[in-house]
């Protein structure tokens, strides 16, 4: 009897998932987004938030490999996915919480939502590398339009107010209902949270 064995896991042809493509085109285009955004931003040269930050965002955006995810590797050891991305990279990334509230030349909103950036970007190498499938098919999608809310949003909102109260004899800020709610379950989600 002839015994034959079966294929080592990386000898079996990789099959995108569904929509992984367009997932993986969307991940890059908001990344380029974001990544002008945080250049749009004053910066000194000496520091890891100028161009540093905008180069890490678009360079692990643009690089998402649903491949690169947690699975078990040999003698029964676990391999922990990188998610395509690139370590150092990651560890400008992870660095910016820690070194935005330092970062005086900008201001609170700006330093909030460079934040913001930042750990959305680590969010979605980490639902990828989970569950490719599911962060394909819906995860993603949502961490991209927080992405884009947030580099969307205008700083007047939060700067020196407080939502749904004036803040100069001749200028109100917008109450958070007036937000613009977005589309779908993303949209209403924020909306209520603000509404809270």
């Amino acid at each position: 009897m002839t015994l034959s064995h079966l294929p080592a896991p990386s000898d079996v042809p990789y099959e995108p998932w569904e929509g992984e493509a367009e997932a993986l085109a969307a991940a890059a285009a908001v990344g380029r987004r974001a990544a002008a955004w945080l250049r749009s931003l004053p910066a000194p040269p000496d520091t890891i938030l100028g161009e540093s930050l905008a180069a890490a965002v678009e360079s692990v955006t643009a690089g998402l490999d649903p491949r690169d995810e947690n699975r078990p590797g040999p003698d029964w050891t676990f391999i922990e996915g990188q998610g395509g991305a690139d370590s150092e990279a990651m560890t400008v990334l992870a660095a910016v919480p820690c070194a935005a509230p330092a970062a005086t030349w900008l201001t609170p909103d700006q330093q909030v939502r460079m934040v913001a950036v930042a750990s959305l970007v680590v969010g979605a190498v980490r639902v990828l590398v989970q569950d490719p499938g599911t962060a394909i098919r819906s995860e993603l999608a949502v961490i991209w339009a927080l992405l884009d809310h947030v580099i969307a949003w205008p700083p007047t909102l939060w700067r020196g107010a407080t939502v749904g109260r004036t803040c100069s004899p001749t200028r109100e800020v917008r109450s958070a209902t007036q937000v613009p709610s977005g589309k779908g379950q993303l949209g209403g989600r924020l909306s209520a949270t603000l509404r809270q």
